[in-house]
């Protein structure tokens, strides 16, 4: 069966977060959040999740879709998460970047990368209904 694809933006600060959300139970919305957290001066972590209706949460910003994935292959939609580099740390207490030469690398540019390599790999599939998003 194949399960809806989106990304999902929620209110954060200072900045607001963006994740991939694989919508597992369309009965009630609920799914899966594939995301990194954290921040540019400690480094990032990469989190699977299970995660409610993004709706129906009060931080809640915007859902966008992306496309599909087949029942069976959310497995292999992590795999390809987990292949792109989470952002490490990249600014120095005084706010100077350690390498000046690399732009900065937050969630948004990670989720980009995931939802760019998920839909080149053919993990997800777009139809004539679906839009590209990020």
């Amino acid at each position: 069966m194949p399960l809806k694809v989106y990304t999902v933006t929620t209110l954060g600060a200072p900045r607001n977060h963006i994740g991939v959300f694989v919508e597992t139970s369309p009965t009630n919305g609920s799914g899966q959040f594939f995301n990194v957290e954290g921040n540019v001066l400690t480094g990032m972590e990469y989190i699977s999740r299970p995660h409610p209706k993004p709706e129906d949460m009060p931080e809640f910003v915007e859902k966008k879709l992306i496309g599909e994935v087949d029942e069976n292959e959310v497995g292999r939609l992590e795999d390809v998460c987990r292949k792109v580099e989470v952002p490490g740390v990249q600014l120095r207490l005084n706010g100077s970047q350690i390498d000046e030469t690399k732009p900065l690398r937050r969630c948004t540019e990670w989720t980009k990368e995931v939802v760019d390599l998920l839909l080149e790999e053919g993990v997800v599939k777009q139809g004539a209904s679906t839009v590209s998003t990020v």
